[in-house]
């Protein structure tokens, strides 16, 4: 899994000049099927570009660089959609993501924006699927599903034999017939309801354990809404959504599922944050729109939270800003669909600010 602390980490640690590539690798795409894949005719066309920018002051660097990236590949066999390289003259890394980005480059400081985007429109979910007798649970981030863990019942069907046993004689069989049968079923009510709590229970634990910020309860309906209400408030915050569906949905109709949810509710809150940045610039609170407004604040160490859309309609703005929230220790949220729209109205580019700005 790839965390925001590591694009901190090389961003901070990577020697300059970098090449950063993103290539679209994926072998189920029709241009990449020839016998020269489209991904490798894009690759080298970025590399001689980015010859021709580092042979005047980073020569000596570019050899480095271009052999690194030579060796890379050598041994590198297609296993993903897209391909992202850093290289620099001492290091590379790369990350295999199963999601589509476009081919891109950069040489100089890293090309982030893409990456960051990947990870936030594809964030890490958790699903628990659940029933009155089993559960299970599932992860997804960048499209693919991980099991995480099962549970079931523990609850012993020959009771119902034991429970309900009629008596030998006497005209009160009926009677303790009926009464044992609802005694029974008030047994396996409880021990449901208890099932339920575990489940609740469980599903705390393995959000506390990784970290993940954004749930899913699926499978039955009304149990899927048992378990939510056995939540504790400090887990059930982080719940996105009850979705009814097949308990023994399959990865791909998982992660479909969880596309699905997950873009909406991305815009949703995309669109609130976007709001509220425009509410407070407008009230000369802590907000700042505009290219101008939002270099000032960074000029005053004021950002918070870089706001952009993506696709950017300056690569080269969105890279620098992107690098200067790095620079800074802040986070970056880019925005995509209606959200973007709504901020490319607003002079394409937002800050949050850690305090109002005082007047001069």
């Amino acid at each position: 899994m790839i965390k925001h602390a590591e694009i901190h980490e090389l961003y901070s640690s990577m020697q300059r000049p970098v090449l950063s590539l993103y290539l679209h690798v994926d072998a189920g795409y029709q241009q990449n099927q020839s016998n020269k894949p489209a991904w490798e005719i894009y690759l080298k066309n970025a590399l001689s570009d980015a010859a021709e920018q580092a042979k005047e002051e980073h020569a000596e660097a570019w050899d480095a660089i271009e052999s690194q990236v030579e060796t890379f590949l050598n041994d590198y066999d297609v296993s993903s959609k897209t391909l992202v390289l850093f290289a620099s003259p001492d290091d590379t890394i790369a990350y295999d993501l199963p999601v589509t980005l476009e081919n891109d480059h950069a040489f100089g400081e890293p090309l982030l924006t893409p990456l960051i985007w990947a990870l936030d429109e594809y964030e890490q979910y958790l699903i628990a699927f659940v029933d009155q007798e089993k559960a299970r649970f599932i992860s997804t981030y960048l499209g693919r599903a991980n099991k995480q863990g099962d549970m079931h019942i523990d609850l012993n069907y020959d009771w119902r034999e034991r429970t309900l046993m009629p008596a030998s004689s006497g005209d009160g069989r009926a009677l303790r017939e009926g009464s044992n049968r609802e005694a029974f079923e008030d047994m396996i009510d409880a021990h449901v309801d208890r099932f339920y709590q575990d489940v609740a229970d469980q599903l705390a634990d393995l959000v506390k354990e990784s970290g993940i910020k954004r749930f899913i309860l699926a499978g039955n309906e009304r149990a899927a809404h048992h378990v939510s209400e056995k939540l504790h408030e400090s887990v059930a915050k982080y719940q996105v959504a009850i979705h009814p569906t097949d308990y023994n949905a399959t990865d791909e109709q998982v992660t479909d599922m969880v596309l699905e949810i997950g873009t909406e509710h991305e815009r949703q809150q995309e669109s609130q944050l976007v709001d509220e940045i425009i509410g407070f610039a407008k009230a000369e609170g802590r907000g700042a729109l505009g290219k101008d407004a939002v270099e000032h604040a960074f000029e005053m160490q004021q950002v918070e939270l870089l706001v952009l859309p993506f696709p950017p309609e300056d690569e080269a703005l969105a890279s620098e800003l992107t690098l200067k929230t790095m620079q800074a220790n802040s986070h970056v949220e880019l925005v995509h669909g209606e959200p973007a729209d709504k901020l490319r109205k607003e002079g394409s580019v937002a800050a949050r600010l850690y305090y109002v700005p005082v007047s001069s």
